[in-house]
């Protein structure tokens, strides 16, 4: 009986690991959700917003307005939906 109820258990742990994984909504490239903010070298003052993978959180960045790179979200709700199921 103990073994049936450690077997379920698993299953069931492994069953919700797996469907949080496999989410048809989530992009494809989380990469980018564990890149360091990089505000870029021109010199504009323009609010975006990155995922800080510390803080699993979407956080303020003072993006310049060039280069840097693809943590780089022009609002929080993008943000949260390209990263926020990491939290």
């Amino acid at each position: 009986m103990k073994y049936q109820t450690l077997s379920i258990l698993f299953f069931l742990i492994l069953y919700v690991e797996l469907s949080q994984a496999v989410n048809p909504f989530v992009s494809p490239n989380i990469k980018r959700c564990f890149k360091q903010p990089d505000p870029g070298p021109c010199s504009l003052i323009n609010l975006r917003w990155y995922y800080n993978s510390f803080t699993r959180s979407c956080e303020r960045l003072w993006y310049g307005g060039c280069l840097g790179n693809d943590n780089n979200f022009e609002t929080p709700w993008q943000c949260y939906n390209a990263c926020g199921f990491l939290s």
